[in-house]
């Protein structure tokens, strides 16, 4: 495995440096993730504006991390799994929502369940949508622009799950509560 460092705002590439103070300042610490992206500026870059352009959403904010939870566990990102669960639960996404994306069980309320199948069957399926996971989206009031705003959360959690397996990225203590491992 490479050996990758995490970058603070004095030792980052050059193009970094502004997007990591940038972090700074807005989280009061630089997540791991970033520290370590930062060796990539353009990646660095690609994912903390995704983020901001998919905060944009017309997805609210539980909507918005249940995908990103669900695309988390799919792809056993650890990092991930416990960074969502601690911004879903300072979001106020209800932790019954949570604890059902952590532990992948069914979760009680209709339409996020139907989010959550519609985006693992899309992450599976690699895009493909089968007919009965569309009709049942559409028919608890999701819309087709809805459904295309899954996939740029998708996408990100992609560059993230997978920058974090090659980086083995270590857990920041602030996300240490929530630590997750893949069920046996």
């Amino acid at each position: 495995m490479l050996d990758f460092e995490q970058h603070t705002v004095a030792t980052a590439p050059e193009k970094s440096k502004e997007i990591l103070q940038k972090v700074e300042k807005n989280y009061g610490f630089i997540p791991n993730l970033l520290a370590n992206l930062a060796e990539a500026p353009t990646v660095m870059e690609t994912y903390v504006t995704m983020a901001g352009i998919n905060d944009r959403s017309s997805l609210n904010e539980t909507e918005r991390q249940l995908v990103l939870l669900t695309v988390s566990r799919y792809h056993e990102c650890h990092y991930c799994m416990a960074a969502h669960s601690s911004l879903a639960a300072m979001k106020q996404v209800p932790e019954e929502v949570i604890l059902a994306l952590r532990k992948d069980l069914p979760i009680s309320d209709e339409k996020l369940e139907i989010l959550h199948q519609t985006t693992l069957n899309l992450v599976e399926n690699r895009g493909w949508l089968d007919q009965k996971h569309l009709d049942k989206f559409l028919s608890v009031g999701y819309s087709k622009a809805q459904l295309l705003e899954i996939l740029p959360l998708i996408a990100i959690k992609t560059l993230s799950n997978y920058a974090n397996h090659l980086m083995t990225t270590p857990l920041d203590d602030a996300f240490k509560e929530q630590s997750w491992d893949t069920p046996a």
